[in-house]
């Protein structure tokens, strides 16, 4: 089976994406939510993520300094895992609460799959302080 973007997404840089659809303003902040609990409603549904890394190939390509664009002819994307998604009905109150129960973090994992870079270190600090953060808004010990 060929895997291809959602029909309607524009092949532009991921900042201009939002932008160029045209997204509503006035939508709920939840609207994505919304969509996904109507689209796997359907008994045909089947959604795929591919996920992806690239090696660094040349020094100059900075895993600190995010704003080098690493380019994708130089060091190719290189797929490592698919998520699939068919059928399925995910609007039920006990699994929201499950879902904003979560933590994530991708330190948890063996120490060679750690991620690397100044915006990594980072995301490890700020990551426990928005999970407090969601657990207290919630009335949860954290």
């Amino acid at each position: 089976m060929r895997y291809q973007s959602r029909p309607g997404i524009p092949k532009l840089p991921f900042i201009n994406r939002a932008k160029a659809l045209g997204l509503d303003e006035s939508k709920p902040d939840n609207y994505y939510r919304d969509e996904l609990i109507e689209q796997l409603s359907k008994t045909d549904a089947l959604y795929c993520w591919d996920f992806g890394i690239q090696f660094q190939t040349n020094p100059k390509m900075s895993i600190d300094d995010v704003t080098i664009r690493w380019s994708e002819k130089k060091s190719p994307f290189f797929t490592v895992g698919r998520l699939t998604v068919k059928h399925q009905i995910i609007d039920f109150d006990k699994q929201y609460d499950s879902a904003e129960n979560l933590r994530f973090s991708p330190w948890n994992g063996l120490v060679v799959h750690r991620p690397v870079g100044a915006l990594n270190r980072l995301r490890n600090v700020v990551y426990p302080i928005v999970a407090k953060y969601r657990y207290q808004k919630r009335g949860l010990n954290y």
